[in-house]
């Protein structure tokens, strides 16, 4: 116990909160005790608005010594993000991670995050299910719809239908855009996961419905499985007998042209 409040202790000093002078008397203590922080896992989750309403709160505790200024808070909004990002991404927590260009980067990306939920935007929506010739334009299509909606975490919902990658491919080394590390660190497990694996599960069905592929997806109606149901629409789609079928109505539309 007493190692993981020093370890936190070590967070809120990079944030700007003192701590110097005798340990009981510090801000970093008070913060932690008048707060009920045992670890530097609790920032996990914390919104902007949680940190205001915590700074809020500390400020206005005559106990305390000292306030907790704007910029302060901006540093504790960028903490509480960077610790939910690493957890989500499944990276431990590490003091030596956290310095003051990550700082700085966790505050661009949290002040990022919170205009896009504040004013989210409504890609469109491809129109229904091309299974022939125009699969590969038509999956791309909706793969682009997806990258545009956020999840539960703020990840890119195309991270429910990833395919997956050879063994031995590492998503910090070998992805091609910080956007596709992110999509293959998070997890396809967990609560957050579930419900968004029943969003793309809509979307899929959004597009399908009325047509012959809904029957390839209608054994997970009940599961709302979105990564299932892409997964059998890519077997389907992408099998040998629809590759063939395209290359054969490819040589016709040529040989008539």
């Amino acid at each position: 116990m007493a190692a993981r409040i020093s370890t936190l202790r070590s967070y809120l000093a990079v944030c700007g909160i003192n701590d110097t002078g005798p340990t009981a008397g510090r801000q970093t203590t008070e913060l932690i005790t008048s707060q009920g922080f045992t670890s530097i896992d609790d920032f996990n989750g914390l919104t902007q608005s949680d940190i205001g309403k915590l700074v809020k709160t500390f400020n206005s505790n005559a106990a305390t010594t000292g306030s907790i200024g704007f910029m302060a808070q901006k540093k504790l909004e960028a903490l509480a993000f960077w610790v939910t990002n690493q957890k989500m991404r499944n990276i431990p927590l590490a003091i030596a991670n956290w310095n003051a260009d990550a700082l700085e980067q966790a505050r661009i990306e949290s002040d990022i995050a919170a205009e896009r939920k504040a004013n989210p935007q409504t890609p469109k929506r491809p129109g229904k299910i091309a299974t022939g010739l125009d699969w590969y334009t038509w999956i791309e299509q909706f793969t682009n719809y997806l990258a545009a909606i956020r999840g539960v975490n703020d990840v890119p919902l195309t991270y429910v239908i990833r395919k997956d990658k050879p063994v031995g491919w590492d998503p910090v080394a070998d992805a091609s855009s910080p956007e596709e590390t992110l999509i293959y660190q998070v997890a396809l497990t967990g609560a957050a996961f579930e419900a968004d694996n029943r969003t793309v599960f809509t979307k899929i069905m959004e597009v399908t419905v009325g047509e012959t592929a809904y029957e390839w997806i209608r054994q997970f109606e009940e599961t709302k499985d979105g990564r299932g149901a892409m997964a059998a629409l890519r077997l389907h789609c992408e099998g040998k007998d629809f590759t063939e079928l395209r290359i054969t109505e490819a040589d016709r539309i040529i040989r008539e042209a």
